[in-house]
């Protein structure tokens, strides 16, 4: 009952960040815990119907924990969107590593799939609005993604 619960959260934050695409909104910007955000993330994706059983998900958080200052609704929202594209660029399976890494007082964190690929030109686009290379897309994950990010700093 409690991934229902977080799943119907996040379905209603995408759509309200549909709205803030359309009508920016203000960052909320709180401490917490960039580490458990990640895990949480990756959690309902494990469990969501986004995965298949020829999917898999690699975690290496190093460290465990690591506090940051920002829009945590908003970073989590950038990670469904990149570990979603991800499990979407692997239609026949694949593995998905989600690594953090903490260098010289900066929180890395890097996603890499064993999908397809992205060409050169779809990689130039890749932050346009309403552009989408999966059948079921929409085209703003990325988009809303990058605003999140440049918007963080």
């Amino acid at each position: 009952m409690s991934i229902v619960l977080k799943e119907s959260e996040r379905l209603n934050k995408s759509i309200s960040d549909f709205l803030r695409f359309v009508r920016p909104q203000e960052r909320r910007p709180v401490a917490f815990d960039v580490a458990a955000s990640l895990a949480e993330t990756l959690d309902l994706l494990v469990n969501s119907a986004e995965l298949t059983e020829n999917h898999e998900i690699l975690r290496e958080i190093d460290p465990p924990s690591f506090q940051l200052v920002g829009d945590a609704d908003q970073i989590r929202q950038v990670f469904w969107n990149l570990a979603r594209n991800a499990v979407q660029a692997m239609p026949q399976g694949g593995v998905l590593t989600v690594r953090t890494v903490l260098d010289s007082g900066s929180y890395r964190i890097v996603f890499a799939d064993s999908g397809r690929g992205i060409s050169t030109a779809d990689l130039q686009r890749l932050f346009q609005p309403f552009r989408t290379n999966f059948p079921s897309g929409t085209g703003l994950g990325m988009a809303i993604s990058y605003r999140i990010v440049q918007e963080h700093g």
